[in-house]
């Protein structure tokens, strides 16, 4: 179990300098006492089925790029680019920010720009993603306070300007108060 889990998510947070070794599993398992073993086993179980690796979330956010040239009818990468501001809406060094800077490294090697590049135009489709939505409460405080800045409520009524959410995943909680 403890190399199962091992493999799984060696690579969390490594860009961090944090390094996920197997005695750091070994020890976290050590704190079930006589249940160890079977938490690690059923850890090992559920972590199979639901972590992503960074590798994973580029692909995500690669998907997520081609979702919106195809919602948006712009084949062109640099002209979506020009309309759209990817949000940074939560504090820093939160997964927000993570998240859209792992896009700008996606689109530098696309173009060879940065997403900021791109800031001066006009932007008239604002992207909200994050890791998880969980209870809803981060992305409602979030988005409350931003749609109550200047004219944006009313740009919105008017669909002068979009807004679109995404999150690798979810609890189903965080969908029932939607």
């Amino acid at each position: 179990s403890i190399d199962t889990i091992y493999d799984i998510i060696k690579d969390y947070r490594k860009d961090d300098s944090i390094f996920i070794t197997k005695e750091h599993i070994q020890e976290w398992a050590l704190q079930f006492g006589n249940d160890a073993a079977f938490v690690a086993r059923e850890f090992a179980h559920i972590v199979r089925q639901v972590y992503l690796s960074k590798n994973e979330g580029y692909q995500y956010l690669e998907a997520v790029l081609e979702f919106l040239q195809n919602e948006y009818n712009e084949p062109d990468l640099e002209l979506l680019l020009q309309k759209t501001c990817f949000l940074r809406l939560q504090p820093s060094g939160k997964s927000q920010h993570v998240l859209v800077d792992m896009l700008d490294e996606i689109v530098y090697a696309k173009l060879n720009k940065h997403i900021c590049e791109y800031d001066s135009y006009r932007k008239v489709h604002f992207i909200y993603v994050d890791d998880v939505l969980a209870s809803g409460k981060t992305v409602a405080d979030n988005l409350i306070s931003w749609i109550g800045q200047g004219s944006r409520l009313d740009e919105l009524k008017s669909k002068n300007i979009d807004l679109k959410l995404f999150f690798m995943c979810r609890h189903q909680l965080g969908m029932e108060l939607q």
